[in-house]
């Protein structure tokens, strides 16, 4: 239960709510939540009460409309902490005993159980006007952080350095109403078992600031730019450091008060302890510049309908799994998805244009159909209509151009070398019929002809990557890496 021991850094918040979903919707309840304060968790609900409150929840829990999430709104116009969530999911609930009436006096036990992938703690009062200067918002980010010695008082993070005395102004290189900085954050805590001793950890934040009356640059528009420009810093910062960073929680400040948004999100356990620095394609220290130069470009191409997103997720996800398929798999996913955006957005997709190929495919159907015709029908071992419809659905494909036709254009157009990463000799890069076999047959690859594949396949599409983003010095692989792919395959 929620109202066991306290955990540390573990915060819990109560409410009384009001969940729906569809037509249906429960009286007034009691909530628990319970959500961490340093990383990205479970953000987990309890309903105590008695059968009455399972009765009111029944009707909301098998709630057949299309809506896969619950609704759950504070029944309170203000408070301490108002909960709110649009993304709630039912674990279970429960009513003690069979049909059987229960006593007046009936003892609370955990009606329900839920998930939030989402949570809005408001507590803001909307009569209580606050003299400020400015209004931030503070997102925190789920990553340790370690003191370098007291003389350099320097916080590295995996894609910040930060030092304790200052602050780290961060310029997106665009205009904006508010400004970004990185700066550390301690949090402490105390458990019930520790109540004389306080913990404390430091955690990587960025605070966005705006000095502009809500008047001319409301809350709402202030909260949106700020999240969509803190979700691409740490794009970018995924890519950079090769693991994915997000955010899991902030804290908005304003002239009426707190919010605070907790949110839920998957991340892979420790991949930083396998990350080796000085490989990494952006150091450190020059983050900031690279942000400077990458976030008009990324927002650019996005307007050009080239959004970088899945392709840049794609690659960080190939450099943390362990699992050698896994990495050649992501790998392949980024590639396929950058020739995909290249080529629909040069309209380099198709052969020939669609009208013209139209008559070519009704005349190659016909002289299909003839064709099989001729056949007797014991040789072909189905009817020949069907062997036609079967022929005709491949048809499709002869309209579109060759892989590393378009690939070709993209490395060309960018400046992207490969050679260096094949022996001497190579015409063409090999991992594009590993890939088809890998994907199209069941015929394993050794796992050292995969490791090389697929880490060639990483630093092409890092390459690309980063020369879209305008970052024309991105770190390749050590000398060492690089000898060994170009080493024969019989060598290596």
């Amino acid at each position: 239960m929620l109202l066991d021991e306290k955990e540390a850094f573990f915060k819990r918040v109560q409410d009384r709510v009001v969940f729906s979903r569809g037509s249906a919707a429960s009286d007034p309840v009691d909530v628990m939540v319970r959500f961490s304060e340093l990383a990205p968790n479970f953000i987990l609900g309890e309903i105590p009460g008695t059968n009455a409150t399972h009765a009111t929840l029944e009707p909301v829990f098998n709630e057949k409309s299309d809506a896969f999430y619950c609704k759950m709104e504070s029944v309170f116009p203000s408070g301490p902490a108002r909960l709110a969530s649009s993304t709630v999911w039912f674990r279970s609930i429960s009513r003690r005993g069979w049909n059987e009436p229960q006593p007046a006096d009936e003892p609370l036990h955990i009606v329900g159980e839920f998930e939030c992938a989402e949570l809005l703690i408001d507590e803001r009062n909307l009569r209580r006007d606050l003299e400020l200067r400015s209004r931030s918002i503070t997102f925190y980010l789920p990553e340790g952080g370690l003191l370098w010695g007291d003389a350099s008082q320097r916080l590295d993070f995996q894609a910040f350095t930060l030092r304790p005395s200052g602050d780290e102004d961060i310029d997106p290189g665009i205009e904006c109403l508010f400004t970004m900085k990185g700066t550390p954050c301690l949090i402490y805590d105390r458990t019930e078992r520790t109540s004389t001793r306080t913990l404390s950890c430091i955690l990587p934040t960025l605070v966005c600031s705006t000095k502009e009356p809500e008047e001319e640059y409301s809350d709402d528009a202030f909260h949106a730019d700020a999240r969509r420009l803190v979700d691409d810093v740490l794009l970018l910062a995924s890519l950079a450091c090769r693991r994915v960073i997000r955010w899991h929680r902030y804290n908005s400040f304003g002239r009426h008060g707190q919010q605070t948004l907790v949110r839920s999100i998957r991340l892979r356990s420790q991949p930083s302890d396998r990350t080796y620095v000085p490989e990494l394609p952006v150091a450190l220290y020059r983050f900031h510049d690279f942000v400077r130069l990458a976030i008009p470009k990324l927002r650019e191409l996005r307007e050009q309908d080239l959004d970088l997103q899945m392709p840049l997720l794609y690659m960080v996800g190939s450099h943390e799994t362990t699992i050698i398929d896994e990495k050649l798999s992501y790998a392949v996913l980024c590639i396929e998805r950058l020739v995909d955006l290249y080529a629909r957005s040069r309209k380099l997709d198709r052969i020939v244009p669609a009208k013209f190929f139209d008559a070519i495919r009704r005349r190659l159907t016909r002289e299909i159909d003839d064709a099989l015709q001729s056949i007797a029908a014991s040789d072909l071992r189905r009817p020949s209509a069907e062997a036609t419809e079967l022929m005709r659905e491949k048809l499709m494909e002869l309209n579109r151009p060759p892989f590393w036709t378009i690939l070709s254009g993209l490395l060309d157009t960018y400046g992207v070398p490969w050679k260096d990463l094949y022996p001497a000799g190579i015409e063409r890069p090999t991992f594009i019929s590993t890939r088809n076999k890998f994907i199209h047959s069941s015929k394993e690859p050794s796992y050292k002809h995969l490791l090389r594949e697929s880490k060639r396949v990483q630093v092409i599409c890092e390459r690309i990557l980063f020369r879209m983003l305008g970052w024309e010095e991105p770190r390749g692989p050590l000398r060492a890496t690089l000898q060994w792919l170009a080493r024969p395959e019989e060598e290596a």
